[in-house]
């Protein structure tokens, strides 16, 4: 399901800037996460902690693409201003 969470994410990075890429990773972090707890019977709440470890690392790997995929915005800037 990465991909389909992070298209949003990538396509306003890309075309906004990082801001509004990270403020939308992190919603989508919030949405999978509920998903998460609300498709799988078997969860234990019990340990939070691990929801919470998921749901950080999830925020992370999206903060590392988009960081990568901001400086791909920013160098195809400077590189259309003829620098």
């Amino acid at each position: 399901m990465l991909p389909f969470y992070l298209i949003p994410c990538a396509v306003l990075t890309l075309v906004v800037n990082y801001r509004w890429g990270t403020f939308a990773a992190a919603t989508f972090m919030v949405i999978w996460s509920a998903i998460q707890i609300h498709q799988n019977p078997n969860l234990n709440l019990e340990h939070w902690k691990t929801l919470v470890w998921d749901a950080g690392m999830r925020f992370v790997m999206f903060q590392i693409i988009l960081l990568l995929l901001n400086r791909v915005r920013v160098e195809a800037a400077q590189e259309s201003e003829g620098y």
